[in-house]
């Protein structure tokens, strides 16, 4: 019984991300039909992600190195790779169905 944990540790996790991917579409589809708001809904689903992260590397003592040099890359980083997408994404939520999010995004993640 003490060997079944590290053997089945990876696939839990792993059914739990691909759990995870498959609702976040349905959710943020939800979420906007609700009443959210695109730039509000990309902000706190960053922020939750900031923030783990930020646990992830406390836990491993790894360090973000905050330094002058780094926050323009930071800063650029943020806008192109999470604000701007998800905006756009939680955009078109609120007016594709939930299929159509999930298939653009994984034909473009693929490609």
């Amino acid at each position: 019984m003490t060997n079944f944990l590290p053997k089945a540790l990876p696939w839990a996790l792993l059914l739990a991300m691909g759990t995870g991917w498959g609702l976040a579409f349905s959710l943020q589809k939800m979420a906007m039909t609700a009443g959210g708001t695109p730039l509000g809904m990309a902000f706190w689903q960053t922020a939750l992600a900031a923030v783990i992260t930020f646990f992830i590397s406390r836990s491993i003592d790894q360090k973000v190195q905050i330094k002058r040099s780094n926050l323009l890359n930071y800063l650029l980083l943020a806008i192109l790779a999470s604000a701007l997408p998800s905006s756009c994404l939680m955009f078109a939520a609120g007016r594709v169905p939930a299929i159509m999010l999930s298939l653009v995004t994984g034909h473009a993640a693929a490609s």
